[in-house]
This record gives C-alpha cells, sequence and structure tokens, in this order.
C-alpha cells in the first residue's frame, strides 16, 4: 500500500470525482459510510460520541458521521469550532441535512465553552484534515490543548487536527490532537509512520474509500506501508515432496562467555522459522550447553575458550546469522572481517556485529549485496557516526541502503525496511512486548532461518518482521506486554505461520 503526499492525495480526489464520476458530496459520503462501518463494529450500542467539528472538509466528514451515528441509534454531540467565518460547500451541505435531525449541535467560539463531559465519551477530531502546513494558533490550538488534557478515548479523522502529512520538522506538537485511534482514508500518511510522529496517531486503520485506483497506481511514492495480505503474498507453504536438503543450511556466530543465551535463542528462532539445517559457531565454553538446549542443531566451537575466534568453511551454509551475544573482542572483530571477505551469500547483522561495523566503518565497503543489517535506532546512529538521528533520518537510512546495495532493517514499534532501490517499507506490527532483551536476537534468527529456506533478503526481511511481530501479539496475549520474554515469542511463530496461509 503506497504512502502518499497531501498533494497527491488532494489530486486522487479530484481525478477520483472527475473519472468516475462522483460528485464531492457524494464521495464525502462513500467516505464517511466507512467511518461508520470501523465505529459501528468497535464500539458497543450504548457508546457515546462528541464531534469535534473545523469548518472544512474534514469537518463536514464529521457533520455527516454525526448524521450516521445518529441514525443508528447512538448518542452524539456536534462541537463546531468557529475558527473561520467562512466554511467548505461540502461543510455547507452536510451541516444542512443534519439540522433536519435532533442532533445537538453547540458553536464554539472560545476553548472555555467546550462543556465537561462524562469520562467515557469518545471524543472524535474532525477539525482540521490533511492540507494543514502550518502550526495551529489561536482557537484551534486552544481546543486541542483542551481536549488533550481530557481522559477521553479521542479518535480522529484522516489525520489528528495539528499534524502535517508529510513533513513535521517546523511543527510544534504540543498543539497537535492526541489521537488514540486513527481512521484514515485510502492510505497512510508519511506522518503516521514517522517516529517522531506515529504516537500522536495511536492506532492506524486504513479506510479503503476506492479512490481511483488507475492514478494510484501510476503515482510514485518512495514509502509503502505493509498491510497482512501483501505479506502473506510473500509466503511459500512447504512441498509435500522435500526434505530438511530442500530448506537450507544456515550458520550462526554467536555467543561469547556470558551471552551464550543469545546465541540460543537465535538458533531456536532460526530452526522455527523454516531453516532445514543449523550449525552454530560458537566459543567453546558453550559447546555443552547449546547441544543440551538445542539438540536439533549442529555445533563447530571455535578456537577460543570464551569468544568467536576464526572461521569454519563457508561453502555449504545458504545464509549466514552473525551478531548475537557476540561481543566486541578483537577476535570476534577479525572473525567478522574475514567473513565479509569470504561469503558473498545471504547474510543477517545484528547487535554486536553492527557495534563492530561501527567501530570499523572501513568493513561496512565489504558488504555483500545480500546482505541484511536490522539495528535499532540507537544502533543505526553509532552506524552513520551520529550523536541523535534527526527528523530526516529516514533520508539518512535511504541514502545508507542505496550507497552499500544493502537491506537496513530500523527497527522500532513502527519498523522502517530501506531497500536498496531506495524503496522504504513500513510495517505497523510492534508491541511493548518486544521492549525486552532477546527480541533483536530472535529477529536474526528468524530472518537468517528464512534467507536459508530459499526466501530472497527482502521477502525474507518483511516476512521476518511480520512473523515477530504477530508471535509477539500472540505470546502478550497468553502472558502479558510485561512478563512476556523472547522465548514466549520464539514458542509463538508456528501461529504466526498459520495467519500467513
Amino acid at each position: 500500500m503506497k504512502i502518499l503526499s497531501a498533494q497527491q492525495i488532494r489530486e486522487a480526489d479530484k481525478q477520483t470525482i472527475q473519472n468516475e464520476p462522483i460528485s464531492s458530496i457524494d464521495l464525502m459520503e462513500r467516505a464517511v459510510s466507512k467511518l461508520f462501518e470501523s465505529i459501528d463494529a468497535s464500539y458497543s450500542d450504548d457508546s457515546s460520541f462528541a464531534i469535534f467539528c473545523g469548518k472544512g472538509n474534514n469537518g463536514g466528514d464529521g457533520l455527516a458521521l454525526a448524521r450516521w451515528l445518529f441514525q443508528n441509534d447512538y448518542f452524539v454531540q456536534v462541537f463546531i469550532i468557529e475558527h473561520s467565518d467562512s466554511a467548505s460547500e461540502d461543510f455547507k451541505e452536510n451541516y444542512k441535512r443534519l439540522s433536519d435531525l435532533e442532533v445537538g449541535v453547540l458553536h464554539i467560539s472560545a476553548a472555555a465553552e467546550i462543556p465537561e463531559r462524562d469520562d467515557d465519551t469518545v471524543l472524535i477530531d474532525a477539525m482540521l484534515g490533511s492540507g494543514l502546513s502550518r502550526p495551529l494558533e489561536g482557537l484551534l490550538a486552544d481546543v486541542v490543548k483542551s481536549l488533550n488534557t481530557l481522559q477521553n478515548e479521542r479518535l480522529a479523522i484522516d489525520i489528528p487536527t495539528g499534524l502535517f502529512a508529510d513533513d513535521n520538522s517546523e511543527n510544534s506538537f504540543d498543539v497537535i490532537f492526541k489521537a488514540d485511534v486513527t481512521l484514515t482514508f485510502q492510505c497512510p500518511k508519511l506522518s503516521m509512520v514517522h517516529k517522531d510522529t506515529a504516537h500522536l496517531v495511536g492506532q492506524i486503520e486504513v479506510l479503503d474509500i476506492n479512490l481511483d485506483e488507475a492514478f494510484i497506481e501510476r503515482t510514485f511514492s518512495l514509502y509503502s506501508y505493509l498491510i497482512p495480505d501483501q505479506v502473506a503474498d510473500l509466503y511459500k507453504p512447504r512441498e509435500k515432496f522435500s526434505y530438511k536438503g530442500t530448506y537450507g543450511h544456515a550458520l550462526l556466530i554467536a555467543g561469547s562467555y556470558g551471552s551464550l543465551g543469545a546465541a540460543l535463542m537465535s538458533g531456536k528462532a532460526c530452526l522455527r522459522s523454516g531453516a532445514g539445517l543449523l550449525t552454530a559457531f560458537i566459543p567453546k565454553c558453550g559447546v555443552e550447553i547449546y547441544q543440551s538446549a538445542l539438540p536439533e542443531a549442529m555445533v563447530i566451537s571455535s578456537d577460543n575458550e570464551e569468544v568467536i575466534s576464526g572461521l569454519p568453511d563457508l561453502e555449504k551454509y545458504n545464509a549466514v546469522g552473525v551478531g548475537p551475544g557476540l561481543g566486541t573482542s578483537s577476535e570476534a572483530s577479525k572473525t567478522l572481517e574475514n567473513l565479509l571477505g569470504a561469503f558473498d551469500g545471504k547474510m543477517v547483522l545484528d547487535a554486536d556485529a553492527l557495534n563492530i561495523l561501527a567501530a570499523n566503518p572501513d568493513f561496512v565497503n565489504k558488504l555483500s549485496t545480500q546482505t541484511i543489517l536490522t539495528p535499532h535506532p540507537g544502533e543505526f546512529k553509532r552506524l552513520l557516526g551520529l550523536q541523535e538521528l534527526k527528523p530526516d533520518y529516514l533520508e539518512r537510512l535511504r541514502e545508507f541502503a542505496k550507497k552499500h546495495s544493502i537491506i537496513v532493517v530500523l527497527k522500532d514499534a513502527i519498523t522502517a525496511i530501506a531497500a536498496p532501490d531506495g524503496q522504504i517499507y513500513f510495517m505497523d506490527y510492534g508491541t511493548p512486548a518486544l521492549a525486552k532483551g532477546g527480541s533483536g536476537d530472535v529477529l536474526t534468527g528468524i530472518i537468517t532461518g528464512l534467507l536459508a529456506s530459499g526466501y530472497e533478503p527482502l521477502h525474507a526481511t518483511k516476512l521476518g518482521v511480520y512473523l515477530q511481530g504477530i508471535a509477539a501479539h500472540f505470546a502478550s496475549d497468553e502472558t502479558s506486554e510485561e512478563a512476556c520474554l523472547a522465548t514466549d515469542v520464539i514458542h509463538n511463530l508456528g501461529k504466526a505461520f498459520r495467519t500467513l496461509s
């Protein structure tokens, strides 16, 4: 699913109106029917709603939604924010249609005029849409600040008021409506997945309002938002007449004294993700532990008792994962350097492998074009040699992946995957349950297993991020977000795979 700019969305609306053809007011009605369907499916019959409307087309959406809710026996009140002397034509038409019904409408000229509400009332933001290009001020800013102090659930129509659709580097975050849920039309906006502003949007639900499909198809975008159906299309079910060799042999280079758990979790995740065979290359101190805890894996030990040193013969391996618990010793650094010079196949680098890269920038130039890096923001910042990631971090991510012809997975609540061709794919499957030691090791194992079993790097990356996120949701449902462990995520990978078939 493409992420379009505010200008591209306006053009999609225009093309739909001209080519379908359909009037603007009827297109708005179609959009609102989708809004109502989502709300009706999510809230109980006794729910009450307070809709705050601006005087443009977003406000028109709000007025039309109030009509739909009232006609379906929900309790609804409307508050029109008098921030302008003029109103859009579609706002005026929907105001006229609503006036024929017994819906309470209050015109607000000052934030203090907003009456107190029951905490159970859902606040719906229909004040401003995606066309905003300067920070809120005056009445709208006052209203947004007032609403943000309330404990009520907050829902935004299309985009939270005050949030710019594209670039918020010059915006004021304290005057943006803080939504728990955003019901957005046709496609997400970039600000909804940007790490600096995604927290203002809450849960995203994309409503297909049937904008001109041909126009969207031919419209160029560097950004995509991957939905489950798109991920499922990448999945390759196992063939009946196959054997372990069909699904490849993975090599995991991991572990050091005191950090063998990372190597174990990564190995378990690798096998749970479909690799036919796994060999773990670990320090001598871990051999007995590893073979006892993961008998399905083969083990090769390095010459060193406590850290990785040397390198096994790489010829028979279809994919290599390196980094979990590796440490940053001189021996481990030399191993990584030798690996990059000797192996040009599919490879995943995470954790200490990334720290070694950051400490040895010349190593980056040795990465093969089938390499996947999986940094969290702190690791990515170190890779770039920066003190902090600024609002332009997506451009830095794109440039890094293109320059080195690799895939970079910037792990976060909404993960960004940068491909060598400059495309960035956002995957919104994260959960606070993954904010726990071992989660990165598990993702390394998952992607390595998928690579070994035959997936191309970009497909393995997308599938891996999805599978980990969905497995974490299953795991936290069984325990809680606080109690969920990385090993619980591994145990739920089977359930995650079933969602693909």
